[in-house]
């Protein structure tokens, strides 16, 4: 069984779909059951034994000019669909020779394609909550989202919530739609204060001594309510645990980064920038606690990194969310800066719940793991074949 994956969220900054694409990508290739994967990505095919991809939690500097650039482009109207429509002539035109191979779009809308195809809706925040996507983002998946439904043989999606919105608001057969959860690497787990003070103190940072946030700086995530939680603790108290936000750039942050910057001047929060991969899952388990507040989430993959990291969480108790946590973390409505609050207070100051939540989390995220979510992908594959 041979493989067509379109692998361009692995380029660049990889956010939760790109890890999503690599982790697929790299589980496939262990099977025996999987013969050539055919790659695509920047209009090509692209060799991935040979291409060397660098994981990272934030652009370097040097891609701030690429990042400013991709700002302004979400602005022109229409410059995703021509994007799109370049990519669609181009994908069409190499893969007209593999027919007999399944294609598995990992990032929702599917390119043409003549044999069977399989995607990835990781959530419906675009429907939800448009307001939090570029305008010409909405026309795109607006325009293409009936075509992909109705050509999908089979659709994934991380988590049931998401299945089921699938099936209840936009009426797809239920036959059709497999929910699959993401995994966790075992790159996030506990670690002695011994074993990061070599990588932490680069940062000036110390084991057990700061909050912790990771997410895109974007509407979505929520990351202005999480600082007005933040904000309302005692002065004492976020001199001893500052807040370290890390994360790229996204759509609309200037306001953001312009907010962040002045309480690094204040001493109120820290960035670290650029924060290479081996560098980040230190980061999750050296943390006092890891907050995480979005809007909407089709999964919700940070937490679960963190759970595996040993850190005690709060987070949102909206949409997929509750689904992966569970009982083992705080939930709070991400409108509620009170709770919010009362919560970071709980993870630094609560001793009793803090051991509860890291043998709760740590218990919950073993049941993720990426090697299963390739199992499951594989069966959708089979099934689509006929097999």
């Amino acid at each position: 069984m041979d493989i067509v994956l379109n692998i361009e969220s692995t380029t660049g900054f990889t956010g939760g779909i790109g890890q999503y694409t690599r982790n697929l990508l790299t589980g496939l290739r262990q099977r025996d059951d999987i013969g050539k994967i055919h790659c695509f990505a920047r209009l090509q095919w692209i060799d991935t034994e040979r291409r060397q991809d660098t994981e990272s939690a934030e652009k370097p500097t040097q891609g701030k000019a690429t990042a400013r650039v991709k700002e302004i482009l979400r602005s022109v109207p229409f410059a995703l669909t021509v994007n799109a429509a370049i990519k669609n002539h181009r994908f069409q035109r190499l893969a007209r020779k593999l027919a007999g191979s399944v294609y598995h779009e990992p990032n929702f809308i599917l390119m043409p394609f003549d044999g069977p195809s399989v995607t990835t809706f990781h959530d419906l925040s675009f429907i939800h909550h448009p307001q939090y996507h570029p305008r010409e983002r909405i026309h795109y998946m607006e325009k293409n989202l009936a075509t992909t439904l109705q050509r999908a043989d089979h659709i994934i999606t991380d988590s049931v919530y998401v299945s089921h919105e699938l099936i209840d608001l936009l009426g797809v057969d239920a036959e059709k739609v497999t929910a699959i959860p993401l995994g966790v690497s075992s790159r996030f787990k506990p670690r002695h204060p011994t074993d990061m003070l070599s990588v932490l103190t680069r940062y000036n940072l110390q084991p057990g001594m700061y909050l912790l946030s990771v997410a895109t700086l974007e509407p979505r995530k929520n990351i202005d309510h999480l600082l007005d939680a933040y904000l309302t603790l005692e002065k004492k108290l976020r001199t001893r645990f500052p807040l370290v936000i890390v994360g790229a750039e996204g759509w609309r942050s200037s306001k953001l980064k312009e907010r962040i910057r002045d309480l690094q001047q204040k001493g109120e929060v820290i960035r670290p920038g650029f924060i290479p991969a081996e560098d980040l899952p230190v980061f999750f388990s050296g943390t006092a606690g890891f907050v995480y507040v979005p809007y909407y989430e089709g999964f919700g993959l940070p937490p679960l990194e963190a759970m595996a990291s040993g850190t005690p969480i709060l987070t949102s108790n909206v949409f997929s969310i509750p689904e992966v946590v569970g009982d083992a973390g705080l939930l709070a409505d991400p409108d509620d800066i009170d709770a919010m609050a009362q919560g970071m207070k709980r993870m630094l100051l609560d001793e009793d719940w803090i051991a509860r939540a890291r043998a709760n989390g740590l218990q919950r995220a073993a049941l993720f793991d990426w090697s299963r979510t390739v199992d499951l992908t594989v069966d959708v594959y089979k099934k689509v074949l006929g097999q």
